[in-house]
């Protein structure tokens, strides 16, 4: 085995003095962070309740503990506590950043350290679980063994949102640092857009175990909405573009509403979904999110701005295809079938009455109440659509 790397941990903290001194107290006991003298850098956001002082009576109380203090003078925020700590880690190979109510699993740093020592990476993501004390919440993507990407790109094609949780990652030291000089951005995005960066040229790995146990006394719950939608689109602009072109953020957009954030799209002003489904129109989930709320507020404007966005991507032509497959399939009694077709259309192009109208005709014949349903949408999208009239009358 090769020699193991030098690893710091970054953790950022305020006015959290008990989750921050458990978080050191766990570290302390154990026998790798021990041995391989892993120090932990703490930037401390101004704390008003007494945290640097618990700080630094628990390095006190646990000496062979390399813990290294810093009190900013002023609240300088989340992410700017976040860059301070990576421009300014100490000299070592990786760093690991970790949320103060986070922490890794017994043996975890051990097994990130010889797996970086066997094969070196610029970014190694780890699988996590979310838990209260009930148990766990949420658990992400696990391979059966480390997987290896050419690059950060590829890696977050895969893991999406997964990819986000700040204490998951073990970044090169220097990359880190040099990326976050490169894009001083205060999202809240920006410790991800900078992990991402820092692997995006070089070689990139998933861990093949479950390694850090994420809390979920989260912070940013006043926010969250603004975070979930057009803060996310910004990101893209603020340096996930150097990562992924706008298909790949496309994907992505649509790899993370549907298990993330799809309703927060609700709270906002429908203009600014519009101009993030016309900044990103190959995304299908801002396309049916949009079309959801143009039709419940019978936005006709909306439903105009998604449909030239669409029809842009190819959409249309798409669409077209498979209404003529669904066609083809109710002429030949394959009822099941039209309908799988005419709902892929309308997945392409939700505005396309023709498919909407074709859906309820099917969704009739096999007796299916939300038969009326489709042809009412057809006639709003449409309000002069004869076939729409004819059916829905006919529906009863």
């Amino acid at each position: 085995m090769a020699e193991r790397p030098s690893l710091a941990f970054l953790v950022p903290t305020y006015n959290r003095a008990p989750h921050v001194t458990q978080l050191l107290r766990t570290l302390a006991a154990d026998g790798d962070v021990r041995d391989e003298r892993v120090c932990v850098l703490v930037g401390d956001n101004a704390s008003e309740d007494g945290t640097p002082d618990a700080i630094r009576a628990v390095a006190a109380e646990c000496p062979h503990l390399d813990v290294r203090l810093h009190e900013h003078g002023q609240n300088l925020g989340a992410t700017g506590n976040v860059s301070w700590l990576a421009q300014n880690a100490p000299a070592v190979d990786y760093v690991w950043c970790l949320g103060d109510d986070d922490a890794p699993l017994p043996g975890a740093v051990g097994k990130v350290l010889d797996c970086l020592a066997e094969r070196p990476v610029s970014l190694l993501h780890l699988p996590h679980t979310f838990e209260t004390e009930h148990g766990v919440a949420a658990r992400s993507i696990c391979p059966e063994e480390t997987v290896y990407y050419p690059s950060s790109r590829e890696l977050s094609r895969v893991y999406h949102h997964w990819v986000t949780f700040v204490s998951a990652a073990v970044v090169q030291r220097d990359a880190l640092a040099a990326v976050a000089r490169e894009l001083p951005t205060l999202s809240e995005w920006a410790p991800h857009i900078w992990f991402l960066n820092a692997g995006r040229d070089d070689e990139c790995a998933v861990y093949g175990e479950s390694l850090v146990r994420g809390g979920m006394d989260i912070t940013w719950h006043a926010t969250r909405t603004e975070i979930l939608t057009s803060r996310l689109i910004e990101a893209y602009d603020e340096g996930l573009d150097r990562v992924m072109d706008d298909r790949d953020f496309a994907q992505y957009l649509d790899d993370f509403y549907p298990d993330v954030g799809r309703e927060s799209w609700a709270q906002i002003p429908i203009e600014t979904l519009i101009a993030a489904h016309a900044r990103f129109p190959d995304s299908r989930e801002l396309r049916g999110i949009l079309f959801e709320l143009a039709r419940t507020t019978r936005n006709t404007d909306a439903l105009q701005a998604l449909d030239a966005a669409a029809r842009g991507t190819g959409a249309g032509e798409a669409a077209a295809a498979a209404v003529a497959e669904g066609e083809e399939r109710f002429g030949a009694g394959d009822l099941h079938g039209a309908v799988e077709r005419f709902r892929a259309a309308l997945g392409e192009l939700p505005t396309w009455t023709e498919a909407w109208n074709d859906l309820g005709v099917v969704l009739h014949a096999l007796g299916d109440p939300t038969a009326r349903q489709a042809f009412d949408v057809a006639l709003m999208i449409d309000p002069q659509n004869d076939d729409a009239q004819a059916n829905l009358a006919s529906a009863g």
